[in-house]
């Protein structure tokens, strides 16, 4: 995958999760909760796993960004 920020390789990985992943938009909450995400813009990356899992990343070592693709 091609950095979107600087047009570099990006290497693949995972990040490793235990618990439901959700993505506020423009979120002020410090921490989010279900209930604060209720009513709100918010994108949801995984669903509660029953066991550790894991889920595709890609990281760019010359500007240090991260992306999650998010599959429904």
């Amino acid at each position: 995958m091609i950095c979107p920020e600087c047009k570099q390789e990006m290497s693949d990985g995972y990040i490793p999760i235990s618990r439901r992943l959700d993505f506020l938009a423009n979120q002020k909450d410090t921490l989010p909760t279900a209930h604060s995400a209720f009513g709100k813009e918010y994108i949801k990356i995984s669903g509660i796993p029953i066991l550790p899992q894991n889920i595709e990343a890609y990281y760019c070592p010359s500007c240090h960004f991260v992306v999650i693709p998010c599959k429904e």
